[in-house]
């Protein structure tokens, strides 16, 4: 089920977890509990004051998949994930038309979100659905 969550949402302790702790060759600290706390606390604050939004996509209760995005002069993807025994499925394709539908609904002129060079996977969904590079981003001109 795709659903929008609060800041107040249980979930968004695993979401602020995941990420954090993304492929660990995608930067160069280790990541201690910390991090994982303030990342936490830094989502809630930026979804109460700032508008940050948060669309999951929960199978029998299980978080399967998420995206972390922003809207202000244009939409901002700031994460997107989908658990491995979820992927396949087009979760990641369903939660960026989401929000391209969402950003359309709010006349944002364009979505970007930066991709890791090595995520092959993720440059490959957003070529499909008609992103293009721009230095280190992937833009979508609405």
């Amino acid at each position: 089920m795709l659903k929008p969550i609060s800041h107040k949402d249980p979930l968004l302790h695993k979401i602020a977890e995941i990420h954090e702790t993304i492929p660990s060759h995608y930067k160069d600290w280790p990541v201690t509990e910390l991090d994982k706390t303030l990342r936490y606390e830094s989502m809630q604050l930026l979804m109460q004051h700032e508008g940050d939004r948060m669309l999951v996509i929960t199978e029998k209760e299980a978080l399967a998949a998420f995206i972390w995005y922003s809207l202000s002069d244009h939409t901002h993807i700031k994460s997107l994930w989908v658990h491995p025994a979820y992927r396949g499925r087009g979760y990641a394709v369903m939660l960026k038309n989401e929000v391209k539908a969402i950003s359309v609904m709010h006349h944002m002129p364009y979505i970007a979100g930066t991709v890791h060079p090595d995520n092959t996977n993720m440059i490959a969904i957003n070529e499909k659905l008609g992103y293009n590079w721009e230095g280190k981003k992937m833009i979508l001109n609405l």
